[in-house]
């Protein structure tokens, strides 16, 4: 059950910044207005990418004040550099290992178990391009 949860919450996280169905239940990027360092915003802050250039500095200055939410456009900003340094895609990618262990474990053994990872879909990664067209 430990696999399943922590699928749902990596799943969660990149359907907060990649899934429009999710936005329009609770909003694009809602996770930075709570100050919560979401998987996708982790593995950026853990990789090289993070260790220079003028917006991963202000990625981990904005991401760690927590003392206001993020505008529509600091959010767009913060999705393109997620985007180029491959965070979301490292982000998919581990889900994608989590559903497919999942797949083959004894949760599916069961009719309700294989329904329950049918339900929790994987979205792709949106080009930043698509993102600020779904939200304009």
């Amino acid at each position: 059950m430990l696999d399943l949860g922590r699928y749902f919450q990596v799943r969660d996280d990149l359907c907060n910044v990649c899934d429009p169905a999710y936005w329009r239940a609770k909003g694009f990027f809602e996770d930075a207005d709570e100050g919560k360092m979401s998987y996708p915003v982790l593995v950026f802050l853990d990789s090289e990418a993070a260790d220079d250039g003028e917006e991963a500095r202000w990625l981990r200055a904005r991401f760690s004040e927590r003392d206001s939410a993020l505008s529509v456009e600091e959010k767009l900003r913060a999705y393109r550099v997620l985007h180029a340094s491959g965070a979301l895609a490292a982000t998919r990618d581990y889900c994608l290992d989590k559903l497919a262990a999942l797949r083959t474990s004894k949760l599916v053994k069961s009719p309700r178990g294989a329904k329950v990872l049918d339900l929790l879909y994987l979205v792709d990664v949106l080009s930043p391009a698509q993102v600020e067209q779904m939200l304009a």
